[in-house]
């Protein structure tokens, strides 16, 4: 008979393994994993500093203030190691267009369309892009994986589960004020969104915010009580809530 465990651990994808080394790192208090350098080549051309620009201002609608430029950089001279050619190729043609795109938004007014249909970025895209921060996740790349998750963030405001691992990302880093917004940002989306409301808890918690832990720990245990999650859940907001005492 197969190991339950085990056929569980087989089926989640590399975003939810490194998930469930936060769960470790929150039940056990163990040490972060090491923040690796990330080097920050600037675009050569005017119209891609426009680029890294407006996308920046993007993101700051957000209120994550995430440096872009490492996602950028990364997708267009990494993304090959990671996605298939037809994949690769899509993503990289979409990512060069971009500029003209933005060259034609009226960027005074408000907008009308999520900034990935404005920039004409296809859902097959955004996928690759995902696909690439989850794999720098994986390897450890946290500065990197950040970054590309704010990509995605910011290119679709719409999208909790890429706000969420924004979150998840910024709280191995101990970004905690990142970590909070972005958490914060999921549940505005997604207010029974359990993950986000248990991990804000953790971030307040890491700021001192202890009546406002206390707020989202008694929101996560309704959404508790009326869910039925996996029960390490639980264990991991009993602990936030021990140390929010």
């Amino acid at each position: 008979m197969d190991n339950p465990k085990k056929t569980a651990v087989a089926s989640m994808d590399k975003f939810e393994l490194a998930e469930d080394k936060l769960f470790d790192y929150l039940i056990d208090k163990g040490g972060l994993l090491d923040d690796p350098s990330s080097s920050l080549l600037l675009p050569a051309s005017q119209r891609r500093a426009k680029l890294k620009k407006e996308m920046h201002e993007a993101a700051e609608q957000l209120d994550l203030n995430l440096d872009l430029a490492p996602a950028l950089r990364i997708l267009k001279e990494e993304g090959a190691s990671y996605l298939d050619a037809a994949k690769f190729e899509e993503m990289d043609a979409q990512l060069d267009k971009m500029p003209t795109y933005l060259d034609q938004l009226d960027l005074t007014q408000p907008a009308k369309e999520s900034l990935c249909t404005s920039l004409h970025i296809s859902d097959s895209t955004l996928k690759s892009i995902n696909k690439v921060g989850v794999a720098k996740y994986d390897e450890g790349n946290l500065e990197g994986s950040l970054s590309i998750f704010g990509l995605l963030a910011t290119l679709d405001h719409d999208n909790e589960n890429s706000l969420y691992r924004v979150g998840i990302a910024a709280a191995q880093l101990e970004k905690w004020d990142i970590a909070l917004k972005a958490f914060t940002n999921a549940i505005k989306l997604s207010p029974e969104f359990l993950g986000a409301r248990v991990f804000s808890a953790e971030c307040h918690v890491r700021l001192g915010q202890i009546n406002e832990a206390k707020e989202d720990i008694k929101e996560a245990k309704r959404l508790i009580e009326i869910s039925k999650p996996d029960p390490i859940w639980v264990e991991v907001l009993t602990s936030i809530e021990e140390e929010a005492k």
